[in-house]
């Protein structure tokens, strides 16, 4: 109930004022009960005739990417409109503050909500008479007019090329109004079953009994099922009891299937396990390093001599590192529907190989790497423990950090986690002596996994120094000319990573504005502001290179139009829009959803390297008006369907001799954010942000930009809210985990999206540690004022009780 995706409109006659009262309301909570003489309106209900203008300015404006939260956004705004037409920006925002997002960043959703509001401003209009600029291009750039030869203009220019246009999702609309298809709005079909599991509620346990005998007689179930009931060898035997022993809380027992969710749950609820508490159980990093409970193999990676260069620094500054886990937080939770069909149905779930298997995804309700994996996980716990070696100028000569990751009860994704920490440890500075180790632990949690996707060295080395990181630390260190990276890969940051951060500095103020915090924070000591420009420098695709690969399906019918399959998922992120816009002439292509009968053996959607990877085997030149063409292809017994195969780079890393190159390219940027804590309470209040990526020429800037802002919000949650105790599981659902609701407090946010397409999904979320970095900023500030010098702990994520702590403010 706590992220309104679910709003519906309830409005009544009130007798004693004879008016009618609309109230928005979340209908996973509201009785029918108390709807007597009410009437209620559903996002379908709006639209019957044609699209709402509310449900057409939100797609328009590219507020709906997944759209599971879409309808409830529509709904919310809807009711606003019909209690007060003409609503104020303060109304739009309480009348939202309700509705979560994950995938947006909200700020498309308040610009296409803004639309109805009554009051603008004087700054949101633009002076008539602009200054003209007193030359507008260099001569110079221009080749010289010969007079003896003509311009030819092509006929096929790009002037209708639609790569590179703001185009709507090809969902959005149908999204807004309600009728995008989700798994849970599949009608029910006769002899449907539904399926609930039976999870442990011990963390380290050995199942000495499962009684099923009273689930058995709950009206409505048909059979529990265990791993006995599944033949063959299973591929994940940590997915079911094939030992009698579990080793977290939620390890799947056994599943009760009924006739429906309700039946199938009070089946559950009388499953009785009969458990015998084994001893030693692992919750921590702390206890799993005791222990030496590590899955296997650790990772190590160095360049230079470490100890040597420690030997002739000026400063060496010892210190921790520690990260929160984060929920994925995907509106749509994990859900399928499997249809037995023609005549081999019962053998083949028995059978279960993938030639007797078709699985068709049309789209997903978010994702962010959850989705990937079979059982529903979390982002990894961080414990880093560093050492690092600099000079009296601020060079950082020497570092040495070792990192701890709390995996679970599994591996799954952790070792691929633990190798991306190692490869990205330099992020975009250039240590001449680095060694870096990272190790997975084994826990008695449920498995963590990759999430969209550290800094804090170059702020304590700032403190130890007493001078401003962005100004001393960072530049001083970051990569210059030409360089090799600590894996011995080489490039050229001079133009791609220096840009970006120039441009930062100059569209933030940074300068002016790092002035008036300072003045502000000498004028106020229960309120402080801070700042931070950090730079990026984030590794794009898969190191395994196996992983690099994509197919696609081009069927052309006799009337010209178009079919495309291809092996991308769509998540949100708007991937079939962008094959579509791929091909020349987008409104006769459709994009069929993705199955695996017409491109099997995909490989995920994920590390940011969907898109591309689908796109070069996606692409296919296609001329309007060529239905003559193809009707005498056909009639020469020409095949009008083909094959695409795109073989990526043979990506490699090997880890023995520290060396290879696993990733693509490099994705590059910047931000800067100002930040406003109250030192007494923690809080903290985003005033500005300014992000730049460099992400090549974009098949799509709005949805790249919304995929920007929404990294960002969630990288926001990571790095300074989301927390849930470890041990339990604590978090449920949104009554009890808490998400950023941008909506209330969306900061004023310039997005600048430079000019070949690049991931954008994973780089960005590290961007939300941004905020953590001008938080830390802002309490070093409150500490100087408490007499208190120096590097401190400060925890991420940070929340308002550790602010407030680290603050010293008592």
């Amino acid at each position: 109930g706590g992220c309104g995706a679910c709003a519906v409109m309830v409005f009544c006659y009130q007798p004693s004022t004879k008016t009618i009262l609309h109230d928005s309301a979340n209908a996973c909570l509201l009785p029918v009960c108390q709807l007597q003489g009410a009437a209620v309106t559903t996002v379908e209900g709006i639209g019957k005739t044609r699209v709402h203008p509310v449900q057409e300015r939100i797609a328009k404006a590219h507020g709906s990417l997944c759209g599971f939260y879409t309808p409830g956004m529509v709904m919310s705004m809807y009711t606003l409109l019909r209690n007060k037409p003409h609503p104020t920006m303060e109304d739009i925002t309480e009348a939202l503050g309700g509705n979560l997002c994950r995938c947006t960043g909200y700020r498309p959703i308040i610009d296409g909500c803004k639309t109805f509001n009554v009051f603008v401003g004087i700054h949101d209009i633009d002076c008539v008479f602009q200054e003209i600029p007193p030359q507008l291009f260099d001569q110079e750039d221009l080749l010289p007019l010969d007079p003896t030869q003509d311009l030819i203009f092509p006929q096929n220019s790009y002037g209708n090329d639609p790569v590179g246009r703001p185009i709507m999702h090809r969902s959005a609309i149908s999204q807004a109004t309600g009728e995008a298809v989700y798994c849970d709005d599949i009608p029910k079909t006769d002899g449907e079953l539904h399926l609930v599991l039976v999870t442990s509620t011990r963390p380290h346990a050995k199942i000495l009994d499962i009684d099923i005998s009273e689930a058995l007689q709950v009206p409505g179930v048909v059979d529990v099922i265990t791993s006995k009931d599944i033949p063959g060898k299973k591929f994940r035997t940590f997915m079911y009891v094939s030992v009698p022993q579990v080793s977290c809380m939620g390890h799947m027992v056994c599943a009760v299937v009924a006739d429906t969710r309700k039946q199938a749950k009070r089946g559950a609820a009388v499953v009785k396990i009969g458990n015998e508490d084994l001893p030693g159980p692992v919750f921590t990093v702390e206890k799993a390093i005791e222990k030496q409970s590590f899955f296997l193999p650790q990772r190590m990676i160095e360049r230079g001599n470490v100890d040597e260069a420690f030997d002739k620094v000026d400063h060496i500054y010892e210190g921790e590192i520690r990260l929160g886990g984060q929920e994925h937080f995907y509106m749509e939770t994990q859900i399928m529907v499997v249809v037995p069909s023609g005549e081999g149905a019962q053998s083949l779930f028995l059978l279960s190989t993938p030639n007797l298997l078709s699985c068709h995804v049309k789209r997903v309700g978010g994702a962010f790497g959850g989705k990937v994996t079979n059982v529903c996980h979390r982002l990894h716990h961080f414990c880093g423990c560093m050492e690092v070696g600099f000079m009296n100028d601020g060079r950082i000569m020497a570092a040495d950090l070792h990192y701890y990751a709390n995996s679970g009860n599994t591996t799954d994704e952790s070792l691929l986690v633990i190798e991306k920490i190692l490869l990205h440890l330099d992020n975009a500075y250039n240590m001449p002596n680095l060694r870096g180790r990272s190790v997975a632990c084994k826990t008695n949690l449920p498995s963590n996994t990759a999430f969209r996707g550290f800094g804090n060295m170059i702020n304590d080395v700032a403190m130890k120094l007493g001078c401003n990181a962005e100004e001393h630390i960072r530049e001083i260190n970051m990569y210059k000319e030409v360089s090799l990276t600590h894996y011995k890969f080489e490039f050229d940051p001079k133009n791609l990573l220096w840009s970006p951060w120039d441009e930062c500095k100059e569209k933030s103020d940074y300068g002016s504005r790092r002035k008036s915090i300072a003045q502000f924070n000498q004028q106020n000591r229960w309120k402080k502001r801070g700042m931070a420009t950090i730079p990026i420098k984030y590794g794009i695709a898969f190191s395994g290179g196996f992983l690099i690969q994509a197919a696609s399906l081009v069927h052309i019918h006799k009337d010209g139009s178009v079919l495309v399959s291809h092996g991308g998922t769509e998540m949100g992120q708007g991937i079939h829009t962008k094959m579509q816009q791929s091909c020349t002439s987008p409104p006769l292509i459709h994009i069929t959803e993705t199955n695996t009968s017409a491109g099997p053996n995909t490989c995920p959607s994920a590390a940011s390297f969907g898109t591309d990877a689908n796109d070069m085997a996606v692409k296919v030149q296609y001329c309007l008006g060529s239905s003559q063409l193809v009707n005498s292809a056909f009639f020469q017994k020409i095949s009008l369907s083909a094959t695409g195969y795109y073989r990526g780079h043979d990506l490699h890393m090997d880890w023995e001799k520290q060396e290879g190159q696993p990733y693509a390219y490099y994705t590059y940027g910047a931000r800067c954010s100002k930040v406003e804590v109250d030192c007494l309470t923690g809080d903290y209040r985003t005033v500005r942000t300014d992000i730049v990526m460099d992400i090549g020429r974009s098949i799509n800037p709005s949805v790249d930009i919304s995929q920007i802002e929404g990294a960002f919000i969630q990288g926001l949650g990571l790095y300074n809210m989301e927390f849930s105790p470890s041990g339990v599981l604590y978090t449920r659902g949104p009554s009890q985990y808490k998400i950023p609701a941008g909506v209330c407090d969306q900061p004023l946010t310039s997005t600048v999206v430079r000019k070949e397409c690049s991931g954008i999904g994973e780089p960005v979320l590290f961007m939300g540690s941004f905020v953590f970095f001008v938080i830390k900023d802002v309490v070093a500030a409150a500490c100087v004022e408490a007499g208190m010098v120096g590097p401190f702990t400060l925890d991420s994520p940070a929340t308002p009780e550790r602010t407030c702590l680290a603050s010293n403010t008592f």
